[in-house]
C-alpha cells in the first residue's frame, strides 16, 4: 500500500471486513471509502454497483478479502471477473488478501484473483501466507505474488526492510507447511467443517432468533444477534452475562452493529459449552466459570483435542 497509495488518496474496502484494513489505509495517510458487501448472513456477495460508484469517485486502490473475513465468503469467479473489469475501467489497484485460502471448506472453491482475467493481472497483487492454514501467525512470513509488469515493478521497489523483517523461523515453518502439511490441513478442515455445522445446530436449539450462515471458508462465524435485543455490541453483553469472549461486530464497520464474530477453531466440547452458556446467559452449573475466549484470530486449540 505504501508503494501504490499516496497521502490524501482514497482506498476502498467492503465492510464488514477485517478491522486492520482501515487502520492500514489511514497509516499511509489515505482516506477510507466503504462499499459494503451485499446480502446478509444467509448469502453475501460483492456489491458491484456500490463498487462502481466508489471507483467513480477517483480512488487509487481496493483491498479485497478473499476468502472474506469475517463472513467466510469465497468470492464467485463471475463476481471477480466483473470486479476486475471495474478495476481496469477506473484504474484501481487491487490488493487481494488471500490468507484464508487454504481453509476453504467442502462445497466451495477458491478462485485466486490473479487467475480470473488479464484485467486482474494488470492491476492485482495477491498476498498469501501459511499463517492461518497451519496456525503459524506468530512467525512472520508471507508472499506477494504478481502477474503483470506494473504490479511487479512496484514489488521490485519494495524497501529491503520488508525482507529483513521476515522471521527466519517463519520461512522454515512455511516451507515445512507447504511441503509436508497436507494431511495436517486435511484434518483441520474436517474439524472446521464439523464445527460450522455443529454451531448451526447449537444456535438453532439454544439461541433461536439469531441469524448465522455457515461460512464457506475459515474458522470464523459472523452471527447476527439483533433480534435478541442485546444492543449494538452483543459481544459485550455475552461477556458480562455468560463469560464467553467474542469479537465485537461494530469493529468491522457500521455494517457489524448488532453482530459478533466467533472463532469455532476449537474442540466441539468448547464450542458447545460456549453456546450453551450464551443461551442460558450464565456459565453452566458445576462447570468452570473461567471465560471461554473465542475472539482469537487463530485456532483456539489444536484440532480434535478436548481442550
Amino acid at each position: 500500500m505504501r508503494r501504490v497509495v499516496g497521502a490524501g488518496d482514497r482506498v476502498v474496502i467492503s465492510p464488514p471486513v477485517y478491522e486492520p484494513f482501515s487502520w492500514w489505509v489511514r497509516e499511509v495517510g489515505a482516506h477510507v471509502v466503504e462499499a459494503p458487501l451485499a446480502g446478509g448472513p444467509l448469502g453475501w456477495r460483492l456489491d458491484l454497483d456500490a463498487l462502481e460508484r466508489a471507483f467513480a469517485g477517483h480512488v487509487t486502490a481496493y483491498v479485497l478479502c478473499n476468502p472474506h473475513n469475517p463472513v467466510g465468503l469465497v468470492h464467485r469467479c463471475e463476481d471477480l471477473v466483473a470486479f476486475a473489469e471495474l478495476a481496469d475501467r477506473y484504474g484501481v489497484y487491487v490488493l487481494s488478501d488471500e490468507i484464508h485460502a487454504p481453509l476453504v471448506l467442502p462445497g466451495a472453491e477458491f478462485i485466486p484473483f490473479l487467475s480470473v482475467s488479464d484485467e486482474a493481472r494488470r492491476w492485482g497483487f495477491s498476498f498469501l501466507s501459511a499463517s492461518k492454514g497451519w496456525n503459524l501467525a506468530g512467525l512472520k512470513a508471507a508472499t506477494v505474488i504478481t502477474a503483470g509488469p506494473v504490479p511487479k515493478r512496484h514489488v521490485d521497489r519494495l524497501s529491503p526492510h520488508s525482507l529483513y523483517r521476515t522471521g527466519h523461523l517463519g520461512v522454515l515453518a512455511t516451507v515445512a507447511a507447504f511441503n509436508h502439511g497436507d494431511q495436517w490441513l486435511a484434518d483441520v478442515l474436517d474439524v472446521l467443517d464439523h464445527n460450522r455445522r455443529l454451531l448451526d445446530e447449537l444456535l438453532a436449539e439454544l439461541l433461536p432468533g439469531v441469524h448465522y450462515g455457515q461460512p464457506q471458508a475459515g474458522f470464523l462465524a459472523w452471527i447476527d444477534f439483533r433480534a435478541l435485543g442485546w444492543g449494538g455490541d452483543p459481544a459485550e453483553h455475552i461477556l458480562a452475562a455468560a463469560r464467553v469472549a467474542l469479537n465485537a461486530g461494530h469493529r468491522y464497520g457500521d455494517a457489524g452493529i448488532g453482530f459478533a464474530r466467533l472463532n469455532f477453531g476449537c474442540s466441539p466440547q468448547t464450542l458447545a459449552e460456549a453456546v450453551t452458556r450464551t443461551g442460558r446467559g450464565r456459565p453452566q452449573r458445576g462447570r468452570s466459570s473461567d471465560t471461554i475466549d473465542l475472539n482469537s484470530g487463530s485456532f483456539v486449540s489444536a484440532p480434535g483435542m478436548g481442550a
